[in-house]
C-alpha cells in the first residue's frame, strides 16, 4: 500500500496498517517506534502512549499506524505476544536485488 497522509505532507508512507483483527484467543500488544508519525490510533480512541492493546477477537479501524523504514527507526512496528513475550518486527527496506534503485 503506498499512500501519503494529507497530515504528513512530503513524507512517503510506503506501508499503512489501516486496520487490525486478532481472530485468536490470545492478547497481543502492537508497540510504535517511529519518529516520524506519532499518535496512532484504533477505532478513533486516541492514547498517550507508544502501544495498543490488542485483546483476542479485537476487530478495529486503524489510522496513523505504519510500518516504519529499516533506515529510519531503531526497533520497527512490533507485534508482541502478550504471554509469551515473542515478538516480531516489522520494517521496510530495500533489498539486495534492489542495489542502485533510488528509494
Amino acid at each position: 500500500v503506498t499512500s501519503c497522509h494529507p497530515g504528513w505532507p512530503g513524507w512517503m508512507v510506503v506501508c499503512q496498517v489501516v486496520h487490525v483483527r486478532n481472530l485468536s484467543q490470545r492478547s497481543f500488544r502492537i508497540v510504535t517506534d517511529d519518529p516520524f508519525y506519532s499518535s496512532p490510533t484504533l477505532d478513533g480512541g486516541a492514547t498517550d502512549e507508544d502501544s495498543f492493546e490488542i485483546p483476542p477477537h479485537l476487530d478495529a479501524a486503524a489510522e496513523g499506524l505504519v510500518v516504519p523504514w529499516s533506515s529510519t527507526t531503531f526497533h520497527g512496528l512490533i507485534i508482541l505476544e502478550v504471554e509469551s513475550g515473542q515478538l516480531i518486527r516489522c520494517t521496510v527496506g530495500p533489498k539486495e536485488s534492489d542495489a542502485g534503485r533510488d528509494w
